[in-house]
């Protein structure tokens, strides 16, 4: 199988300050995740960061709530951010809880028509979103109640990444992204999660993702502490990956549609 495209995502966990997002930016990181922190839900941390970046995706981890709170708020962000916004299903939410929540929601954000001047019965008060629907990404456990369009797949090796991935596409997946924890010069640590593990240097890493290249659409990378250790990946790894032709930034101003090569979705009620 020979190499493609890749996009870079990274986990900015919850005591990242939003300058790393700002270096996820300049290094061509196709987007961003954002948990909830002490002080922050992960939405205002993402609406934060829309401000200060003009390309880099923004994905939030929000549990699968009330829909119709939950549409308007995830809506919102995607405005703020100018069409930027993703949506990560809480890999803890139950199949068939997620499933009825993703499709009210998808639902609610084409209540409205993207022309639209006065509200339908009952829509969000949000309009729809500049993408029309933001990404959804969901975990493979989760795939096939969700449809997600970014299916996120760990593993205990390669091989095992590789056999996870081609399930995921079995299901009709538009995009594969596998979840990979770094530890750079590090070892002895336990790794945390359903994650592939790698400990190393940074030419290292990117021998990895040009393997995982061959399989996979994209990966999301994990750090225990974004801000120390995301210099060496956005300074090193990635220009080499751009000088492979493995990695194609995105554009300043582009939905993050746009950057994934995702359509944007027709209205069901149109």
């Amino acid at each position: 199988m020979t190499s493609r495209s890749l996009h870079v995502a990274v986990e900015l966990s919850p005591g990242a300050p939003a300058g790393a997002a700002m270096t996820a930016e300049r290094a061509g990181f196709t987007f961003a995740t954002f948990d909830d922190s002490p002080r922050l839900d992960a939405v205002t941390r993402a609406a934060y960061v829309a401000t200060r970046t003009d390309r880099l995706g923004l994905a939030v981890n929000v549990s699968t709530a009330e829909p119709l709170h939950l549409a308007a708020r995830l809506a919102s962000l995607d405005h703020a951010s100018h069409g930027r916004a993703a949506w990560v299903v809480g890999p803890g939410a139950l199949h068939h809880e997620a499933a009825e929540v993703v499709e009210v929601v998808r639902r609610l954000w084409d209540s409205w028509d993207d022309d639209a001047v006065i509200e339908n019965q009952d829509p969000p008060i949000t309009r729809r979103p500049p993408q029309g629907r933001l990404v959804v990404c969901a975990s493979d456990a989760l795939a096939g109640a969700v449809r997600p369009d970014i299916v996120l797949v760990g593993g205990t090796g390669l091989d095992d990444v590789r056999t996870r991935a081609r399930r995921a596409r079995d299901t009709g997946a538009p995009l594969v992204f596998a979840e990979v924890e770094v530890r750079l010069g590090e070892a002895g640590r336990r790794p945390s999660g359903d994650r592939l593990r790698y400990t190393g240097s940074a030419p290292g890493l990117t021998e990895l993702l040009g393997w995982l290249a061959t399989s996979v659409d994209g990966v999301r990378l994990h750090f225990a502490d974004p801000a120390a250790e995301l210099p060496a990946p956005a300074g090193e790894v990635l220009p080499a990956l751009r000088a492979e032709g493995l990695l194609t930034p995105p554009a300043p101003g582009a939905t993050l549609r746009a950057s994934l090569g995702l359509p944007r979705p027709e209205s069901v009620v149109a």
